[in-house]
This record gives structure tokens, sequence and C-alpha cells, in this order.
């Protein structure tokens, strides 16, 4: 579970980062029983969605690769109402809990 966290909490916050023209973004994490929250805020401006690319695209794929991330350890994810935070909840299990 660790390396998929990594994965998505790199790619949550490259997100923020790049689409907020590097402006605050806070990363949250918390342990809440057995499932563990992360959470990237940002400034960015629009509602963050997965996008469709070409084969080819060097760029476009940050949301996929969490939406994979996420579902594979049977958690969820989502975007608040004001497009400001991504969120996602992962079922805390095994040794790296």
């Amino acid at each position: 579970m660790s390396d998929s966290a990594t994965l998505i909490v790199s790619e949550l916050v490259t997100n923020a980062i790049k689409h907020s023209g590097g402006s605050q973004v806070a990363f949250r994490m918390q342990l809440q029983e057995e499932l563990l929250y992360l959470a990237v805020e940002s400034s960015a401006s629009g509602k963050p969605a997965v996008r469709e690319t070409d084969n080819d695209a060097e760029h476009g794929r940050g949301l996929q690769l969490v939406e994979y991330a996420v579902f594979a350890l049977d958690g969820i994810w989502g975007v608040s109402d004001d497009g400001a935070t991504v969120w996602c909840l992962l079922p805390a299990m095994g040794e790296d809990q």
C-alpha cells in the first residue's frame, strides 16, 4: 500500500503545483480508524477531472493513475465541490498501516 499511496500523493501534489501556478499547496494525511485519508488542496482554477489522452501524449494521465491506484486498493476518491481539494480514502491494512 505504501507504494500506491506514494504514487497517489506524488500525482496529486504535482498536479496541484502545476495547475495552481506554484501558489500555496496543502497536503493532509490522516489515519481514521481503518481508513487512510489523503487530500491535496490548492488554488488552481477549475475542477480537476480524468482526461482521455492520446497514446503518444506526454502529459495528462495523472488522475488516471490516481484513479487506477485508488480503485486497485478498493478505495474511493473525489474532488470537492469547489474543485480546490482532491481526496481519497484507502483501506489501511497489513504491515504498512
